[in-house]
């Protein structure tokens, strides 16, 4: 038991001397605090309680998993003004002791930052029509086209003084659910971090006039030679080019047309169209549109039977 005890004590007292005399060289700690900043300076700091010295760190520069740079660094600095703007990179920071034992390495992500004299301006924005919607398309100069992770698109409404605000991460948005005959104004704004934006670039588009959906009748009544028919238009919300007229085409006992001029208003009430002149107890097919800037719309098709004497 003794002498198991003595050669314990002894290897516990050889590692201290050993360490002692550097026999044993420690290895550094991760650095710490990593970050870049807006001069595009990658700093950082060693371990505040390290107690091993470190002569030298080596920096790796990671692009899509490829090692793309390496430097041996004897300061806590290091430049990289020379990398392409807002990419992302993987920075690998490792301390090196003066005997040449690598420390604990640390992993920093970032995307290098956006420079002072960046240009986040969407330089041209283009609109085109298609089926009562729009694609908005824009272009950026390419050297910043990196920095706008997103793009912030206002939509707004000039007749009706409405914006909406819609985010996407593409260089073109298709629209829908638009009003026609609507002067719109679309502004393109490009985001960097969330937070910051570049200026609003502007096109404004008054869309194409659309035909009213076939008219849908509210109500109707009928005596013995007439018929009234109310009839619902669309409002100014679904459609805003001016209504001129409901047509209204009857075949029955007599043939004949008739034409109800509206004055379009922007509350849009529904119109009263009087068929008279009918026979008594006869039964009548009616062809109802209504008729706006854009043209005809598709019918709506009834048979109504007056009353009989």
């Amino acid at each position: 038991m003794v002498s198991q005890f003595l050669r314990v004590v002894l290897l516990v007292a050889c590692v201290a001397v050993a360490q002692i005399y550097g026999d044993d060289p420690c290895s550094p700690l991760t650095v710490q605090n990593v970050s870049i900043d807006e001069n595009s300076t990658l700093s950082w700091e060693p371990a505040a309680d390290d107690s091993c010295t470190t002569d030298h760190y080596l920096v790796h520069i990671h692009n899509l998993e490829i090692v793309e740079y390496t430097y041996i660094v004897r300061t806590t600095t290091l430049a990289l003004d020379f990398l392409p703007v807002c990419q992302p990179y993987r920075f690998i920071i490792t301390p090196i002791s003066p005997d040449n034992v690598q420390g604990v390495e640390r992993i920093h992500f970032a995307r290098m930052p956006l420079p002072l004299d960046a240009n986040l301006t969407v330089g041209l924005a283009m609109v085109s029509e298609q089926n009562q919607g729009v694609t908005l398309s824009w272009v950026m100069a390419s050297q910043w086209e990196d920095c706008a992770q997103r793009f912030r698109v206002i939509i707004d409404d000039e007749d009706d003084n409405n914006l909406v605000d819609v985010y996407t991460s593409e260089m073109s948005i298709d629209i829908y659910n638009l009003i026609p005959c609507t002067h719109y104004a679309f502004g393109v704004v490009a985001l960097y971090n969330v937070v910051l934006e570049g200026p609003v670039t502007v096109v404004r588009r008054t869309l194409n006039g659309y035909v009213q959906s076939a008219p849908r009748l509210a109500s109707i009544s009928a005596t013995t030679t007439s018929v009234d028919l109310t009839v619902q238009l669309n409002t100014v919300i679904q459609n805003r080019c001016t209504v001129n007229s409901i047509e209204v085409d009857v075949k029955g006992a007599t043939n004949f047309n008739v034409s109800e001029p509206v004055d379009d208003t922007d509350a849009r009430e529904p119109v009263t169209v009087s068929l008279t002149g009918l026979q008594a107890g006869s039964i009548y097919l009616l062809n109802l549109t209504s008729v706006n800037t854009a043209g005809q719309s598709a019918p709506t098709i009834l048979a109504v039977q007056t009353a009989n004497n």
